[in-house]
């Protein structure tokens, strides 16, 4: 008979997140990853067959986070305040590194693992759609010019965020990241007056 589970897998998933957010996908051995978990290294597998398949869940709650923080902070405001209010969370989560988790994923380099590497670029690219749904929505309400072109611009915008993220892991202080961010919205209101 099969042991019941002792964990609640949201929690768990949130707390694989933040180990593999700090110590990248082969930074930690399962025996740390387990004690960061609370569990032990044969009940992650157990639980999620794989350390590789924790990793994708863990990476598809980042994503689901992310949108949710992101629809969060545009809801009832214009499309600029709501978007520096975003970025002014990223470079203030004191709880994570503020490098954005699917760009870590790229930058580890996981040639053996190119599903993580492959679901990374999936959730990039589904979050630069979402945020040109975003932006044709903030042109239908008169917040954005009808010339801007949303694809582009959603690009452009989701270079900022990295960017921006990854400046405030170099720790430039509170009052150089929130003029950063002041500065990148100004710099794309002009860019979308045209």
């Amino acid at each position: 008979m099969p042991r019941p589970k002792l964990h609640n897998r949201e929690e768990t998933l949130k707390k694989a997140l933040s180990f593999f957010w700090k110590n990248g996908f082969s930074g930690g051995s399962t025996r740390e990853l387990g004690q960061a978990l609370g569990m032990h290294p044969g009940s992650i597998y157990s639980s999620f067959g794989s350390k590789e398949k924790l990793y994708l869940e863990a990476i598809e709650l980042y994503g689901r986070q992310s949108r949710e923080v992101f629809e969060e902070c545009l809801e009832g405001v214009d499309f600029y305040s709501g978007f520096e209010d975003f970025l002014g969370r990223l470079v203030s989560d004191g709880e994570h590194p503020c490098t954005c988790f699917l760009a870590k994923t790229f930058s580890s380099r996981l040639t053996d693992d190119a599903a993580l590497v492959e679901k990374a670029r999936e959730l990039v690219t589904g979050f630069r759609a979402h945020i040109a749904s975003r932006i044709t929505r903030a042109k239908e309400e008169g917040d954005l010019s009808t010339e801007v072109d949303p694809d582009a611009f959603a690009t452009v915008i989701q270079a900022q965020i990295m960017g921006l993220r990854n400046l405030a892991d170099s720790a430039p202080g509170e009052d150089v990241l929130n003029g950063a961010v002041k500065d990148v919205v100004a710099i794309l209101v002009k860019a979308s007056a045209a």
